[in-house]
C-alpha cells in the first residue's frame, strides 16, 4: 500500500512540476514588466542613471507639503481638502520613487517642527532626517532633493532660523551635500541636496542651493498655488494646467540641451483656494488626471525637471521617473493600459468638500486669533 501511495505521489509531482514552472515564469515575466525589464524600481531608479547628469537634468517625482499626510493620531486638524496633501508617509514616498521633498519648518523652542500653515503635522525635522537617512543607507546610489522654507512665525526661540538649521546640518554633515553649485548625480549620491526656499543665508553653502545664486529662476518655476479658477469648472482651470505642462516642456528643451550648467525647473501641480471652495483634493482630482495623461503621451528620455504633486501614488511616481530612460514606454506598459482613476486611486471623501473647507477655515481662524490675541 505504501508503495502504491509513493508511486501515486511521484506521478502527481511530475504532473504538477510543469504547471509550477509555468507559474513561476509568468510571475517573473510580470515582475519584469513592472520593473521596466531592467530591474528599475521606486527604490533604486536613480542608480540606473548616468552619474554625469546634473541633478537638474533628472526628471524627478516630488511631493508638495510632503509631511502633510492625513493621520488623526498625529494631527487631528490636518484634514482632507484643507490640509492633507499626501496619502503616504515620507518613508513610503521614497520607496515609491519620490526624490523631491517639500518640507515646511516651524521654528519652535530652537528646534524645527513640520507644519502646514498653523497645523502641526506630528513630525519633527529629526523624524524627517531619520527617514531619509534610513532610505539612503539602504539605497546609497540615490539622491534626495529637499526644499525647505519657514512655516509660520517663530515661537519661543533664542536664535535665528538659519542658526537652528545649521545645528541640524552640523550633526548630519555626512548626509547633506554642501556646495553652491548644482551637483552631478555622482556627487549627490547618498546625500540630501537642500534647496533654500526661504531665500536667506545664501552666503552659506551648507544651507542649500539658492535662487539668487542661479540654481533656478522665476522663469524656471511654475508655482501658482492659489489659482483664480474653480476646479469644479474644467474650462476655468485649463490655462492653469496649460502653464504647468508648458513649464515641463520648457524644462525638457533647456536642460536637455544644456549639459554644462542647467538650472532646476520646478513644476508645482498643487493648489488650494478655499475662497472658491477648492481644497487640496478638489484641485488634485482635477489637475492630476491632466498631468497623468500628459505623461502617458510622452515617450523615450525626457528632462522635465522636478514635478511636485499632491496625492502622489506609486504608479504616478513611476510614470514620472520612467522618463529618464530611453525605454520609458516599455517600463510603464502595464500602467499605460490602466485608467487614470486606477493610476491615481480614489481620494474622494464621503462628506461635502465645501462644508469641510468652511469648518477648517473657521477652526484655523480661531486658532490664529487665540494665538495672537489671547
Amino acid at each position: 500500500m505504501a508503495t502504491v501511495s509513493g508511486r501515486f505521489l511521484f506521478s502527481l509531482s511530475k504532473q504538477i512540476q510543469p504547471a509550477m514552472i509555468s507559474l513561476v515564469i509568468i510571475l517573473l515575466e510580470s515582475t519584469k514588466v513592472a520593473l521596466g525589464a531592467s530591474g528599475v524600481s521606486g527604490s533604486n531608479w536613480m542608480s540606473h542613471i548616468s552619474g554625469t547628469w546634473h541633478l537638474s537634468q533628472v526628471t524627478i517625482p516630488g511631493t508638495h507639503n510632503s509631511g502633510a499626510k492625513f493621520n488623526l493620531e498625529k494631527s487631528f486638524l490636518c484634514l482632507p481638502q484643507a490640509c492633507a496633501c499626501q496619502t503616504m508617509s515620507i518613508e513610503r514616498q521614497l520607496q515609491s520613487g519620490v526624490r523631491f521633498l517639500d518640507i515646511r519648518l516651524h521654528h519652535r523652542n530652537d528646534k524645527f517642527r513640520i507644519n502646514h500653515a498653523v497645523v502641526d503635522l506630528g513630525l519633527s525635522f529629526d523624524d524627517v532626517i531619520h527617514a531619509v537617512r534610513k532610505f539612503l543607507r539602504s539605497n546609497g546610489r540615490e539622491a534626495i532633493v529637499m526644499r525647505y522654507r519657514e512655516e509660520g512665525e517663530a515661537d519661543d526661540v533664542t536664535r535665528s532660523f538659519e542658526d537652528t538649521l545649521m545645528t541640524y546640518v552640523d550633526k548630519n554633515k555626512d548626509l547633506f551635500y554642501s556646495n553652491m553649485t548644482i551637483p552631478q548625480l555622482d556627487e549627490a549620491r547618498g546625500k540630501v541636496v537642500l534647496i533654500n526656499g526661504k531665500g536667506t543665508g545664501c552666503e552659506h553653502e551648507e544651507l542649500g542651493l539658492c535662487k539668487k545664486n542661479g540654481a533656478w529662476s522665476k522663469k524656471s518655476e511654475e508655482n501658482d498655488w492659489e489659482p483664480d479658477c474653480d476646479p469644479k469648472d474644467m474650462n476655468s482651470c485649463q490655462k492653469y494646467v496649460d502653464d504647468l505642462i508648458n513649464n515641463m516642456k520648457e524644462a525638457n528643451e533647456v536642460t536637455g540641451s544644456n549639459s554644462s550648467d542647467p538650472p532646476f525647473y520646478f513644476t508645482y501641480t498643487s493648489a488650494n483656494n478655499l475662497l472658491k471652495f477648492g481644497g487640496v483634493q478638489s484641485y488634485s482630482q482635477f489637475v492630476n488626471p491632466k498631468i497623468v495623461n500628459f505623461l502617458k503621451g510622452r515617450q523615450g528620455q525626457e528632462h522635465l525637471g522636478c514635478i511636485v504633486v499632491d496625492m502622489i501614488t506609486k504608479d504616478y511616481a513611476r510614470l514620472i521617473y520612467a522618463l529618464n530612460f530611453a525605454n520609458s514606454r516599455e517600463m510603464t506598459a502595464d500602467i499605460s493600459n490602466r485608467s487614470v482613476d486606477e493610476i491615481l486611486g480614489s481620494h474622494k471623501e464621503s462628506w461635502k468638500p465645501e462644508l469641510l473647507s468652511i469648518i477648517v477655515m473657521f477652526t484655523l481662524s480661531n486658532l490664529i486669533i487665540s494665538h495672537f490675541y489671547i
